[in-house]
């Protein structure tokens, strides 16, 4: 999947049967973010911002203001994660 220029504010994975991850993404596959904003999220489990269990490459984007039980912007337990001009 690809994204870009999106903004994904504001968002919360809240705790079911288990923890809810990804409080904006969660992914499991494979996934582009460019000149994306991701901020004000919250997951109760892992990665406020991003879940990643795949492959996940960002470019260009901002990852801000996000919480999480682990991994506030981004948790990762994937295979490969690449950033390039991101705050």
């Amino acid at each position: 999947m690809e994204l870009e220029a999106v903004h994904l504010v504001n968002h919360h994975a809240v705790t079911g049967p288990q923890y809810a991850n990804g409080g904006a993404i969660a992914n499991l596959a494979d996934m582009t973010l460019t000149r994306c904003r991701v901020a004000d999220s919250h997951a109760d489990g892992f990665g406020g911002a991003v879940y990643n269990y795949g492959t996940l490459t960002l470019d260009s984007c901002i990852v801000e203001a996000n919480s999480a039980g682990l991994g506030g912007g981004i948790y990762h337990s994937g295979t490969d994660l690449t950033v390039t001009g991101c705050l």
